[in-house]
């Protein structure tokens, strides 16, 4: 029986990562974060505009395309779950949530001085 089930768990994540990053739709996040901007919810430098979260968005979806096959099945799988749950989904989020574990299996890769991976990509992006 758990056979059965590990091989169709293996299964289900080799066709997760032969298929590319899943299809989110980020617009409805980004109106919500215009919307706030908007508002004044969102103090500071920190006013975003529709288009340029929707770029961010498309960037970060560019980038998954490229790299997707370097994260493992189950991190695919894990931060996609992640990304569609609570909420509006995000590809910025997803990248995130890759990359964060990726470079927490390799924390010997490039560090700054307080141990911190050195970011990657679009990090960061949602909040500026």
């Amino acid at each position: 029986m758990w056979r059965l089930i590990a091989t169709i768990v293996l299964a289900s994540q080799v066709a997760l990562a032969a298929e590319g990053p899943p299809n989110l739709n980020a617009e409805p996040s980004c109106k919500a974060a215009a919307d706030a901007a908007a508002m004044g919810s969102i103090g500071g430098g920190n006013v975003r505009d529709l288009a340029s979260c929707m770029r961010d968005e498309n960037e970060a979806r560019d980038q998954l395309k490229k790299e997707w096959a370097q994260f493992t099945p189950s991190d695919q799988q894990r931060c996609t779950s992640e990304t569609k749950t609570g909420g509006s989904p995000s590809y910025v989020e997803l990248l995130v949530c890759l990359e964060m574990i990726r470079d927490a299996k390799n924390p010997s890769g490039s560090a700054t001085p307080g141990g911190a991976a050195e970011p990657t990509g679009v990090r960061g992006r949602r909040g500026k």
